[in-house]
């Protein structure tokens, strides 16, 4: 059932965040056959302007989009109208939630992976930076295999490993906020709103409480930097623990609907 359950929110995003990430590729080579052909000597400057205000806008747009579409979508599928019919499948309530975070993962990547190519496709029509990619690229490379005292595959895996956190953290913690507003009968996304609020700074306080048990101000670069990754990769798993289990029960013992 949660493989269903994953295709149906991945065909429900797919209708919005789909064409949005075809529309930046497609400008995106537009814009590269543009510098190409040096077509922006003969453009005039206010037109030439706007085009890149465009592209930089449908950029943020589908950025901001990904970002935000699960948490719009977990709380339309799960606390609306439609929850009446997602609560009857015979699927509990820690399925659902992880249907959803899994599609917000795999989108994320997606994401990441088109904008950074897009990145790459426009920087590229400039030669001093394609001279100089390979060399920048072995640079920041090597540099953070040696701060983490890792070899480059490790070094990788880790980044990689947090990056995905990090995605799941951020996404379930708005899960959790709007599974908490879900408990109110009015006002419902104003109370996430505030519940989000509130988790952050009781997030970030023991964050620096806990920085400052440590003694991190009292280390050497190298150990911070290696203990900070660890640290980062440690809290980013229990507060993904601690979010979903929160999520679960009151989607399961506390769901409102009214």
């Amino acid at each position: 059932m949660l493989g269903k359950l994953i295709l149906f929110d991945l065909k429900a995003s797919s209708r919005v965040l789909a064409p949005l990430h075809a529309a930046l590729l497609l400008c995106t080579l537009a814009g590269r056959l543009f510098l190409a052909a040096n077509l922006e000597e003969t453009v005039p400057s206010l037109f030439l302007g706007l085009i890149f205000l465009f592209y930089f806008l449908l950029l943020f747009a589908t950025v901001a989009i990904t970002a935000l579409f699960f948490i719009y979508w977990f709380y339309k599928n799960l606390f609306t109208d439609e929850g009446y019919l997602m609560h009857t499948l015979p699927a509990p309530a820690w399925m659902h939630i992880a249907s959803k975070t899994i599609g917000m993962v795999i989108w994320h990547i997606i994401d990441t992976i088109v904008v950074g190519a897009c990145m790459l496709i426009l920087l590229f029509a400039f030669s001093p930076f394609a001279d100089a990619f390979p060399a920048l690229l072995r640079y920041v490379s090597a540099y953070l295999a040696y701060a983490l005292d890792l070899q480059e595959w490790g070094m990788i895996a880790l980044s990689v490993l947090l990056f995905l956190l990090s995605i799941v953290v951020h996404g379930m913690s708005a899960f959790l906020c709007i599974a908490v507003g879900q408990l109110f009968n009015r006002h419902r996304v104003l109370a996430a709103f505030i519940a989000y609020i509130v988790l952050s700074v009781i997030v970030s306080f023991a964050s620096a409480f806990f920085l400052l048990a440590v003694g991190y101000d009292t280390m050497a670069t190298d150990v911070y930097v290696t203990s900070s990754y660890l640290s980062e990769l440690v809290s980013s798993l229990v507060l993904s623990i601690l979010y979903f289990a929160g999520t679960n029960y009151l989607v399961s013992r506390k769901l409102n609907l009214e």
